[in-house]
């Protein structure tokens, strides 16, 4: 097992974990799921005696507060926050975070889920050697190739995505098939599944208002109701998954 980032004992704060979250796009206070994602990870590792930290950005200040802030301030986690804008400033802004904080604390581990998280880490830790979970979520040049994009960006990403596997000391995925993906096109060999998974505790079974639901919508009992909780992108493909309900 590779050393942590810095000597434990330097006498400095500590992180067990730092997550790095920075995106073209989306931010823990404008995406729902990686609310779900993120947060109640996050917050359970706290509870569990780990010291945790994010590094991340903003697009909406009271969204943010309300909904990541809050929660993870109440359950000690801290919290490096700056406003979204834009890629290179983002990767810029968060270099300058994380320098930062490598020279007031002992960061043990660093959890990435994009190429652009990675490049931060690496940007931030050049020269020390560290621990790395890289959390593949999905072949992002197929969906960008999906998505039309040119063969020059495509190329680009596919290095990325190189880059970010071997920089990382364990690499985490959500199925079989996808750690097979990343066994045979990135020869990775340091995967480990990790499936989803929901905390039925946290839901109730409110059998009156599933049956009174299902009667205002015409829906019998007996039915099979599928119900898609995630986004809308072109790469994945809404339309195609409605046709193959229709034909269940």
């Amino acid at each position: 097992m590779r050393s942590s980032l810095n000597n434990v004992n330097s006498g400095k704060s500590r992180y067990d974990l730092m997550y790095i979250f920075i995106d073209k796009v989306f931010t823990l206070d404008n995406s729902p799921v990686l609310q779900s994602q993120i947060l109640s990870k996050m917050i359970s590792q706290s509870k569990a005696g780990m010291k945790i930290s994010i590094v991340t950005t903003i697009d909406d200040e009271k969204n943010f507060t309300d909904f990541v802030r809050k929660p993870l301030i109440k359950n000690n986690v801290d919290v490096y926050a700056f406003a979204h804008k834009g890629l290179g400033k983002n990767i810029w802004k968060a270099w300058r975070i994380i320098k930062h904080l490598s020279k007031t604390h002992d960061i043990s581990h660093v959890y990435a889920r994009g190429v652009w998280d990675v490049l931060v880490y690496r940007l931030g830790f050049f020269f020390k050697e560290g621990q790395l979970m890289y959390d593949f979520r999905g072949d992002v040049v197929a969906e960008s190739e999906a998505c039309g994009r040119p063969k020059w960006r495509l190329f680009l990403l596919k290095k990325l995505c190189q880059f970010a596997v071997s920089s990382a000391s364990t690499v985490i995925t959500v199925s079989r098939a996808s750690k097979k993906f990343l066994e045979n096109e990135y020869n990775c060999t340091n995967v480990y599944v990790l499936p989803s998974a929901v905390d039925f505790n946290l839901y109730e079974h409110a059998q009156e208002q599933r049956a009174k639901i299902r009667e205002e919508q015409g829906i019998l009992d007996s039915d099979i109701v599928c119900i898609y909780a995630g986004g809308l992108a072109h790469y994945q493909m809404i339309p195609e998954m409605l046709r193959i309900w229709k034909r269940l």
